[in-house]
């Protein structure tokens, strides 16, 4: 391999919108499986299903453990300091922890799986143990080797295996759901597409070159692998605990299987509208962040944190007001009124992960800058403060309970590690645009509410939401919460395809915003 060329910023726009693109397919294929496997089995086993998925994935994270991270850090990291030598050793050391990490969490999942099961499980436990230890290794490889891809940019290993398992599980739910099957073909059929990406993926980055070597690693590089991996694998540990994980353990063993799916159901949707609005800048944030950190060093680093969070800041409150407003209409309309309890549930959790959007950008920098510890500090503390919100919530409360304690945690979360990030590195955040991004979402907000209010059908408050993105996007601009230079990161990718956005590159042009007006 030879020495990466600079990045330009047309292509990280074409990454991300690669990554965009993927996520949005794979999104509404799985909404519309998701939605046939709800109508099938009903709220009870629904309710099961959901938390095997929620379960499997948990145990993903732990199987990868920080694996993943460090490897998009280190690949890129290396590839933008010219030492394209060290790249393929790295990959191997970390692939062989990878596989030890995968079968050690299968393991353990095997000894503890009676205390996991879902509520009223019939099924018996050997064909629960052995539907999660599958999945759990299958997707754990799949993510490691999309990772490494992405440490050497090649964004469409993740795209080109997403949007085509996506369109095998539809077909496959879309068949169970026509031969009206029950809730184990549903968690086979979880089995066998789980074991397509990982197929799929190997095949892919074999396909572009990227493979591991046997060499022995650097013993200077390995005492840095060493230490960021210590701390990345008590963050990733941390993470697995505090996503969901003490809300949606209470709820299975408290209350109802059905509240695990109402529940389930709102969370889906939180996370497949967030990654449907930051997929892109999330895969390329942390291998342009490692790869400038390489180059330029921390400067580089604060310089892409103060952008990337009046991104995320902007698609957090696109998300937060279309959620809030189409919340009724969504869930009516895929998952039926079986599910009406989902609506308010959703309501909450969506407005609070918008707000708390821009948490991964925090903490990519944190990892970029080889500040793990703080990293992993800051996070045991929010994940015990939110064990300690489910554990005072959710007993006494259920449904509702296990939400406020989402949203509350999301919400202090974000403060919090925004503050360490300040203290860490001295990052200065961009406080006059984000307020007047707040201002730009305040008026357009109000202005949907009332509509919204004077006209309350589900199908005006679908209008309302889509008026209220425009609204903000008009109020934003005017109110001067963007820059000059992303103007022009944007003209450089819309002159680059003026087939398709060379509406866009002059109308940028006639607001005097360009290369140009430097």
């Amino acid at each position: 391999m030879s020495k990466v060329a600079p990045t330009r910023q047309g292509t990280i726009i074409g990454a991300a919108l690669l990554i965009t693109g993927s996520t949005y397919i794979a999104f509404t294929l799985g909404l519309v499986a998701n939605a046939l496997a709800a109508r099938t089995l009903g709220p009870d086993d629904f309710g099961r299903y959901a938390y095997v998925v929620w379960l499997s994935g948990v145990l993903v994270i732990i199987a990868n453990n920080g694996l993943t991270t460090t490897a998009i850090r280190f690949i890129s990291e290396l590839r933008g300091a010219g030492r394209a030598g060290d790249v393929g050793a790295v990959h191997g050391w970390l692939w062989k922890r990878q596989l030890a990490s995968s079968l050690a969490t299968v393991a353990a999942m095997g000894l503890g799986a009676a205390l996991l099961t879902p509520s009223d499980w019939q099924a018996g436990l050997v064909v629960f143990a052995v539907v999660v230890a599958i999945t759990v290794f299958a997707k754990s490889v799949y993510l490691f080797d999309v990772s490494a891809a992405k440490g050497h940019r090649e964004f469409g290993v993740e795209a080109s295996s997403t949007v085509a398992l996506s369109v095998l599980n539809i077909a496959v739910v879309a068949a169970l759901y026509w031969l009206h099957a029950g809730l184990l073909p549903f968690l086979w059929a979880f089995v066998a597409v789980s074991i397509g990406y990982a197929v799929v993926a190997r095949w892919l980055v074999r396909r572009r070159g990227i493979t591991a070597s046997g060499e022995a690693v650097d013993p200077a590089l390995r005492a840095r692998l060493g230490q960021h991996l210590f701390w990345t694998i008590i963050l990733c540990l941390i993470a697995a605990f505090g996503n969901r994980a003490a809300e949606t353990y209470l709820l299975n063993h408290l209350w109802t299987a059905a509240d695990v799916g109402y529940f389930a159901i709102a969370a889906a949707l939180c996370r497949g509208g967030a990654e449907m609005l930051t997929s892109g800048l999330n895969s390329v944030l942390m291998p342009l962040m490692a790869q400038g950190y390489g180059e330029d060093g921390v400067g580089r680093v604060r310089e892409m944190l103060a952008a990337s969070v009046r991104y995320f800041t902007f698609a957090g409150l696109v998300l937060a007001g279309i959620g809030a407003f189409w919340a009724e209409g969504l869930i009516t309309l895929i998952y039926g009124a079986k599910y009406q309890a989902a609506i308010p549930v959703f309501q909450v959790m969506v407005v609070a992960t918008g707000l708390g959007l821009s948490l991964g950008a925090f903490g990519a920098v944190l990892s970029t800058t080889d500040n793990q510890r703080v990293r992993a500090t800051s996070a045991g503390i929010l994940v015990a403060l939110g064990a300690g919100l489910a554990l005072a919530l959710v007993p006494k409360f259920g449904l509702m309970g296990a939400t406020a304690s989402v949203a509350i945690g999301s919400v202090l979360s974000l403060a919090v590690v925004a503050r360490i990030v300040n203290r860490t590195i001295g990052a200065r955040l961009p406080w006059k645009e984000l307020t007047r991004q707040a201002l730009a979402a305040t008026l357009a907000a109000g202005v949907a509410a009332a509509v919204a209010f004077a006209w309350p059908h589900m199908l005006v408050k679908f209008a309302v939401g889509a008026g209220y993105v425009l609204l903000l996007t008009a109020a934003s601009i005017s109110f001067g919460a963007w820059t000059a230079n992303d103007a022009r990161l944007i003209l450089e990718f819309a002159r680059r395809r003026p087939k398709q956005l060379g509406w866009l590159a002059r109308w940028i042009e006639g607001r005097g915003t360009g290369p140009q007006s430097r």
